[in-house]
């Protein structure tokens, strides 16, 4: 007696399971007695479909992940090109009128939020200040509307 003819491909199987499936309702015992009557083990079909299906996931464009990845790395490209080194010539009270000049020219939401963070320009070192002029310029650029937006 010859055994079980195993599907050729992927297509042949799901042929067979269209065909096997057709006549009536199938309970899962019946499946899966359907399946291993095919050449087929029920629980490796299903693990390596599951397989196919995550890897579909994480390589597809669309997955909220890679879309949340793409989206991030376009901020970053964004953040990179506006960075702009304070010219250390400028002085302190050069730097500190810039930071000014900013903070006034943000929307008001961003302005009262970031004028908190700004205070005390006293206690703060050259580095510190020239930090926070970098920050506002780069917020400034990112809430200014592009083409497109």
């Amino acid at each position: 007696m010859k055994g079980p003819n195993p599907p050729k491909n992927s297509a042949d199987l799901f042929l067979r399971i269209a065909k096997l499936s057709a006549a009536a309702e199938w309970t899962t015992d019946e499946l899966h007695d359907a399946l291993r009557d095919g050449g087929v083990d029920p629980e490796r079909f299903a693990a390596d479909i599951l397989d196919r299906i995550k890897s579909a996931l994480r390589e597809s464009p669309a997955y909220w992940r890679n879309m949340a990845s793409q989206r991030r790395e376009a901020l970053m490209a964004k953040v990179q090109a506006a960075w702009s080194h304070v010219q250390w010539h400028l002085g302190r009270e050069a730097v500190i009128e810039k930071i000014k000049e900013i903070s006034a020219r943000l929307p008001s939401a961003l302005g009262e939020q970031y004028g908190v963070a700004f205070r005390g320009f006293n206690e703060c070192s050259d580095e510190d200040l020239a930090s926070m002029l970098e920050e506002l310029e780069i917020i400034e650029r990112l809430t200014q509307r592009e083409p497109g937006d």
